[in-house]
């Protein structure tokens, strides 16, 4: 989900991911603010960051362990009507840091 104002470039963007590797798995809830530099309806490069609470299980840090951390991002908005296409590249820094590329698609709900 991303939330923004209307007329605004600053985005909160709440979202939880999961990931699965090698019988390791993490389920982190995000909250994530992000700054896209082109008006809305025209694509857009966009940075941001954000912080998240990993949950892994049994065989993570702390056996099984919760860990803070810190999220910070980057990549491009494509406009597909009241909805977006996004990539992005994005490094989790935890006790167990991480990068990723993702791809998808958002859905804005203006307040």
């Amino acid at each position: 989900m991303e939330f923004e104002q209307p007329g605004s470039r600053v985005h909160l963007m709440p979202s939880v991911l999961f990931w699965s590797n090698s019988g390791l798995s993490d389920v982190n809830p995000n909250f994530d603010l992000y700054y896209h530099f082109a008006p809305a309806g025209r694509v857009s490069p966009y940075v941001g960051a954000g912080a998240a609470v990993h949950m892994y299980s049994a065989d993570g840090p702390g056996d099984p362990g919760t860990d803070l951390g810190l999220n910070l991002f980057g990549g491009a908005l494509f406009p597909m009507g009241s909805s977006r296409l996004f990539a992005e590249l994005r490094y989790s820094a935890t006790d167990l840091s991480q990068t990723s590329l993702f791809g998808g698609l958002t859905f804005p709900i203006a307040h």
